[in-house]
């Protein structure tokens, strides 16, 4: 009979009725008695898998910080290719919205004498009439139309761009206060406000290069000395100039591109 802890003495005829009392009244043996090698092994083993079969139900505590540790490498390596991915198509989209903005411009005014306003006056005419793509609108149904870039409307810091993200002038001394103003009203002035250094770095490479909309005649970045203004700066804007006019500021950058009105034909 097997009970508790050991295996209960069977009684034998050939031993003493003394004998056989002391088992019945409750000697025991090892439950090991009796067992070949073989069954002893195998109960040890028995006995070795259940208790660590237990201890490995679950992660221990260094285990979890490792499985946790590697998830926010994957997840931070995900974040920063999104948001690479994200930044290159505000960069894209900015670079075809521009191409477009001049194009437009060019269009309505063509067999209009000149180009006139400011840019809190013109950019709201232009936006009415659909010369500023609607998607970079703020809001259709504003007294005053703002436009924005496809950075949004805030700097960098996180201030509201109270006049927009992106402004069209006559590029008249009267009307357009920059540096490269002139008194033609042959030329047109496309204001970027409240970019990143990144955002300016990219803007002025992608806009003055040949793929850039024709017709380019002057860049100035953050009310400074016009880049064509300076002797031996051509097109496109090189890097060093760049890096060494946009500024980190969290109030961002301000970048005018200013174009001629009508193409020259040969």
């Amino acid at each position: 009979m097997i009970s508790g802890f050991g295996i209960k003495a069977p009684f034998d005829s050939t031993d003493s009725k003394e004998s056989c009392a002391a088992r019945t009244r409750g000697s025991w043996i090892p439950a090991f008695a009796g067992m070949t090698k073989r069954e002893k092994l195998f109960q040890n083993n028995e006995k070795w898998f259940r208790r660590h079969s237990q201890l490995r139900s679950g992660f221990s505590l260094m285990e979890l910080a490792i499985v946790l540790g590697v998830f926010g490498l994957i997840l931070g390596g995900l974040w920063s290719i999104v948001s690479t991915v994200k930044e290159n198509v505000r960069r894209e989209r900015a670079f075809e919205q521009t191409i477009l903005i001049v194009k437009n411009i060019r269009a309505y005014y063509q067999a209009l004498p000149n180009i006139s306003g400011s840019y809190a006056s013109l950019t709201p005419v232009l936006a009415t009439n659909g010369i500023i793509p609607f998607e970079m609108l703020r809001s259709r149904t504003a007294a005053t139309l703002l436009v924005d870039h496809p950075w949004g409307t805030t700097t960098p810091g996180g201030a509201v761009l109270a006049g927009g993200g992106v402004q069209v002038c006559d590029n008249t001394p009267a009307n357009c206060t920059g540096p490269a103003a002139d008194s033609s009203a042959q030329t047109f002035a496309v204001r970027f406000n409240g970019l990143s250094y990144g955002a300016c770095i990219n803007l002025l490479a992608r806009l003055s290069s040949p793929a850039g909309p024709p017709g380019l005649v002057n860049i100035v970045v953050n009310s400074g000395t016009p880049y064509l203004n300076t002797a031996g700066n051509g097109l496109p804007v090189s890097m060093v100039w760049s890096d060494a006019n946009c500024s980190t500021a969290k109030t961002g950058n301000t970048l005018d591109f200013i174009f001629r009105l009508r193409q020259q034909t040969m």
